[in-house]
């Protein structure tokens, strides 16, 4: 099997696919859950097309869907084709691959008895929203997503929603994993997280002009990721600081969460909101490449730490 193993083998990829679609028109989210005893469906991802295109052209080339909106009802074999569909993908590390880590983890917990072969799996497309409901699994996808809006995303039950004032004390604790800890050290002590130039990023979060941010939220209501931004000022800058009118960027997944996927969906919910923002990286730090392929741009460097800015 041939690997896609760049940005734009998978871009070929997908194209070549969308030709071989005769009337195809993206919707405007699609989703896979499982349907429990009660009829509750739990979602193990949702997206829109804005950020995952590919994975939808491999559901229409498997389902044979084309456009609107419809809901499917698919067995192990169907699951196993689209995997098998978007697996070269994987070999391109330009992109993170939510979809399909999520249908693999379906596939798993299908071998492993945690999902009962008779249960049922559902493939929800929802075209527009003018379109009347299919069904009862779609009715429960645009009411838990909110399908009207643009740019979210959830995976494996995450969910994400607005940042309040609520939030603070879990943005300090996003604050403490968010400093980058170089592989072997000791992590920071929580108490340096009350340093001025630490605590004003967080400290009052809500009350000021700019303040905004997105939480992820699993299905039990944890809170599991969130990325925020705030303004500075010249004399009370950020570690990124740009000017006094360009928010700086602070974001952040719990450790089980990352690598699948909840960081790019809750960045780029919030670059939906707010295009020019800046941040900054240590230059060791694996996210600078999340952080390129989202649009921002080196502007600034000293030592380890590098300056960022999306100019929107």
């Amino acid at each position: 099997m041939a690997m896609w193993r760049t940005a734009a083998e998978v871009h070929a990829a997908r194209a070549a696919m969308e030709a071989a679609l005769p009337g195809w028109r993206a919707p405007i989210a699609h989703g896979l859950g499982v349907v429990g005893a009660d009829g509750v469906v739990a979602w193990r991802v949702v997206n829109s097309p804005n950020l995952h295109q590919l994975p939808a052209v491999v559901w229409a080339t498997v389902l044979g869907y084309r456009t609107g909106s419809t809901t499917y009802e698919i067995d192990e074999a169907t699951l196993d084709a689209a995997i098998a569909l978007l697996a070269p993908a994987e070999a391109c590390d330009a992109f993170d691959h939510p979809n399909l880590w999520a249908w693999q983890r379906l596939r798993a917990d299908i071998d492993q008895g945690l999902v009962a072969l008779d249960t049922k799996i559902v493939v929800v497309f929802v075209g527009a929203t003018t379109d009347p409901v299919t069904s009862d699994a779609e009715q429960q996808f645009r009411t838990m997503t909110g399908v009207g809006d643009t740019g979210w995303q959830a995976i494996d039950g995450v969910v994400l929603r607005r940042a309040t004032d609520g939030d603070v004390g879990f943005l300090r604790e996003m604050l403490h994993l968010a400093l980058f800890v170089p592989p072997g050290a000791a992590p920071f002590p929580l108490e340096v997280l009350d340093a001025p130039e630490l605590a004003r990023i967080v400290d009052g979060f809500g009350t000021r002009a700019g303040d905004a941010g997105w939480i992820a939220e699993a299905a039990d209501g944890a809170r599991v990721g969130a990325a925020w931004v705030r303004r500075f000022t010249g004399d009370a800058p950020g570690f990124g600081y740009i000017d006094d009118v360009t928010p700086e960027l602070s974001i952040a997944t719990r450790t089980e969460r990352r690598g699948r996927g909840v960081g790019t969906a809750l960045l780029s919910r919030l670059l939906d909101d707010v295009p020019r923002m800046c941040l900054s990286v240590d230059v060791r730090n694996p996210a600078m490449r999340l952080y390129a392929r989202l649009g921002f741009v080196e502007v600034r460097r000293d030592g380890f730490s590098a300056t960022m800015l999306r100019s929107g």
